[in-house]
């Protein structure tokens, strides 16, 4: 008995010296956006590495860029339209490259019109968390870095990370619609 009682002292010593167990910092892929509209390539890449930016920022995840997922999804010969959904393909992409979250989306520019879509995927569940769709009226490099923002506020806001709470900027609305949560900013006009 004596022998037992000396294994659960150091059973419990060693547990109070390695101290709590800390939670991994969620990783998470943003995957390069689609353009849309009047959107060229160059600007939907553009706007996707400005939310890995952005992401990176809050500082709460560890962030793989488009410029870092494309080369490794490449190497396997990932093909996303190998799946029925947008979703699919991320939730397999996000296996592949090992991360808990998917960022996909699409830039879409008509005129004076800018839209930012994203979707976050959780891939473990391999649905899509929450649905983000931030507008603005204005010039593209003006929505870059405000866009992105809004866009991410709203979108990780849902993440067990510890992420800045959701926020728009002034002059922005936001409303929730129904599944998967969603959330849609009313079009501002950019100075």
């Amino acid at each position: 008995m004596r022998n037992f009682a000396c294994l659960g002292a150091v059973a419990v010593g060693a547990a109070l010296v390695a101290g709590p167990v800390v939670a991994a910092t969620p990783r998470v892929a943003v995957l390069g956006f689609e353009p849309e509209g009047k959107a060229t390539r160059s600007q939907a890449n553009e706007m996707s590495d400005q939310c890995a930016q952005q992401l990176a920022k809050m500082g709460s995840y560890d962030v793989m860029t488009r410029t870092q997922v494309g080369p490794l999804l490449l190497r396997v010969s990932f093909n996303p339209n190998r799946y029925s959904s947008r979703e699919g393909a991320s939730r397999a992409a996000g296996e592949l490259l090992k991360v808990d979250y998917v960022i996909s989306g699409d830039l879409e520019i008509n005129g004076e019109n800018l839209v930012l879509n994203t979707s976050l995927v959780h891939i473990k569940t391999g649905g899509s968390i929450r649905r983000v769709k931030t507008s603005f009226t204005g010039d593209f490099s003006k929505f870059l870095v405000a866009g992105a923002e809004d866009n991410l506020k709203n979108l990780m806001a849902t993440t067990p990370a510890t992420a800045p709470a959701a926020a728009t900027k002034p002059g922005a609305t936001k409303t929730a619609a129904a599944k998967p949560a969603a959330t849609k900013t009313e079009p501002r006009k950019l100075a």
